[in-house]
């Protein structure tokens, strides 16, 4: 990534951080990937057999919150990109034994720019969009790697 994309990429999400409940942007991005990927939805086992309303569920809004924290960590991370490489490395490797796949990172991508573009409004602009796919697109490199290491392990621990 350039330094002008990181730029972007930081100053886009000093606009959520700051301002904005880590949770609601959470929810924004799950309802989103719910709306377009609603078989996505039996991967989160708090969320089975749950008739509660999305936009007031604690649990996924927690959960939301969690994944907008580990967001802020890889934004605030972009400056050294290789040592964020293993923390997001081992994130896909837990998150295999979940059912994860690569398949799913494009629109868990899709929605989390999604609730970047919502959250932020007319502010956020084609540039920054680029550059949040460009990050993204890194993230998921690593991502992918860590998906791979966790089918490893299982395979080899059986």
């Amino acid at each position: 990534m350039t330094e002008t994309e990181k730029t972007l990429v930081k100053d886009s999400w000093s606009l959520i951080a700051g301002e904005k409940d880590l949770g609601d942007v959470g929810l924004i991005m799950f309802n989103k990937l719910f709306q377009d990927n609603s078989s996505l939805r039996s991967l989160y086992s708090f969320l089975r057999d749950d008739n509660v309303n999305d936009d007031v569920n604690g649990k996924l809004r927690s959960h939301g919150k969690g994944v907008m924290e580990v967001v802020d960590i890889a934004v605030s991370s972009i400056d050294d990109l290789r040592g964020l490489h293993p923390i997001v490395v081992d994130l896909g490797c837990r998150h295999y034994k979940y059912g994860v796949q690569k398949s799913h990172l494009q629109p868990v991508g899709k929605s989390l720019i999604y609730s970047l573009e919502t959250s932020i409004g007319a502010g956020f602009n084609k540039d920054m969009r680029r550059s949040w796919l460009k990050f993204f697109a890194v993230l998921s490199i690593s991502f992918s790697e860590g998906l791979d290491k966790g089918q490893h392990l299982v395979e080899n621990d059986g």
